[in-house]
């Protein structure tokens, strides 16, 4: 995981240069939003997330979406 985490940093600063400004701005709710989403993939991928109730379940799948949403907002705003 360790190295996940690093290279997730290399590539953030590799990608916040070719951003511009912007990047700084935009660049670490990008990848902590993406480091969310896919954390919690995987935790449902791999059974976390089984014992869980429906409720609860609920709340991440909203809680996923809502995060997707700010990320797709985001990438917009980078492009205008």
């Amino acid at each position: 995981m360790g190295a996940f985490w690093f290279g997730g940093l290399a590539v953030y600063g590799l990608g916040i240069v070719r951003m511009g400004d912007f990047g700084t701005v935009v660049g670490w709710p990008l990848l902590m939003g993406t480091i969310i989403v896919t954390s919690n993939a995987a935790g449902i991928v791999t059974g976390e997330w089984t014992g869980a109730g429906t409720q609860t379940r609920v709340y991440l799948g909203v809680g996923m979406i809502i995060i997707l949403l700010a990320l797709w907002i985001l990438a917009l705003a980078q492009k205008a």
